[in-house]
């Protein structure tokens, strides 16, 4: 009873033949547990070898049932399990070495590894998915996303330096294509486009007087010195969703320190596709928590219907105007 209310990490395996090295991870909490009798192979409830001493060499009796107490784990994102006892402490071991970032633990993150685009899964063309996770693509595809995002954020300023005539989008272009293949070249653009995208999105402005956003404004600690908060790196959220989303590209300086950290650090393609997947969704979410609220033609309608006035009066009021020129078209 002592693993009651636990947390456990649970390790599945669900194609163990055909895709082995394909692993997920699930947390839950130990709820309740039962005795459960052992069945055998053949169907006999712990049949065994009997006695021979009635004569009956060969003869198999039926020993006494034998349970064994089986664990319920209700799983965070829905649903149960039934595990044994050995599954329940390897459970909650490997929950607390994952929790207290044990040294020498890790977790194979197969999401990472077969990284293919945005969407989780390559869909161009057949000849070119052994190559999908190659750092080529991945230019390419950053290219892509900055082409989508930026008409969208260029309607929200007046001037911009990004796109004008200073050729700063132009030679950040040049140089992706051209360098496509060089890791550093991929981090430096990936940090660049943030950069600007920040500063579309209104930097930390409104964040100014914010309550409870002083202790992050006036923090100095630098990213790597935050990821090695223990309490801060699981507490964190760098996703930008809800009232935040209209603050700006991240909801702390904090969050955006944390950001560059992990991309200026990272040696592989796919942390560099999750990291440029969250910095698109954030400035989606800007983009759909600011959009205006009034369209043109609406703005026009409404402000002739404001400043537009009649020529000539017949009468005391637009009433009687009004009534006079429909007399008079009446007789013409």
């Amino acid at each position: 009873t002592t693993a009651l209310r636990q947390r456990v990490r649970l390790r599945k395996v669900p194609d163990p033949i055909d895709a082995p090295e394909e692993v997920e991870y699930e947390m839950g909490t130990i709820t309740s547990w039962k005795m459960v009798e052992v069945v055998s192979q053949d169907g006999q409830t712990n049949a065994g070898n009997g006695d021979e001493s009635n004569g009956d060499a060969g003869a198999a009796t039926v020993a006494p049932a034998k349970t064994i107490p089986i664990w319920r784990l209700d799983i965070d994102n829905g649903g149960e399990a039934e595990l044994t006892s050995y599954e329940v402490v390897e459970g909650i071991s490997r929950f607390l070495m994952w929790r207290t970032q044990y040294a020498g633990y890790s977790e194979e993150n197969y999401d990472l590894k077969q990284y293919r685009n945005s969407m989780g899964r390559f869909c161009g063309k057949a000849a070119d998915a052994p190559h999908a996770s190659t750092p080529a693509f991945f230019a390419r595809l950053m290219i892509k996303k900055e082409q989508d995002l930026y008409p969208p954020l260029k309607n929200r300023l007046y001037e911009n330096n990004w796109g004008g005539k200073s050729g700063e989008r132009n030679a950040w272009i040049a140089s992706v294509k051209e360098y496509a293949h060089d890791m550093e070249t991929l981090r430096n653009g990936l940090l660049t486009l943030e950069d600007v995208f920040f500063g579309f999105c209104g930097g930390f402005a409104t964040l100014d007087g914010v309550e409870g956003m002083a202790p992050a404004m006036n923090d100095e600690r630098s990213g790597r010195d935050l990821l090695l908060d223990d309490k801060l790196r699981f507490e964190i959220e760098l996703e930008s969703f809800g009232q935040y989303a209209k603050s700006g590209l991240w909801n702390s300086p904090n969050t955006r320190k944390i950001f560059k950290e992990i991309v200026a650090s990272c040696k592989n393609v796919g942390t560099l596709a999750l990291c440029l997947d969250l910095l698109c969704r954030n400035t989606k979410a800007y983009l759909d928590a600011t959009q205006p609220k009034t369209t043109t033609r609406k703005a026009a309608a409404s402000s002739s219907a404001v400043f537009d006035q009649p020529d000539l009066y017949w009468g005391s009021s637009r009433r009687s105007a009004a009534r006079q020129t429909s007399y008079s078209q009446f007789f013409d």
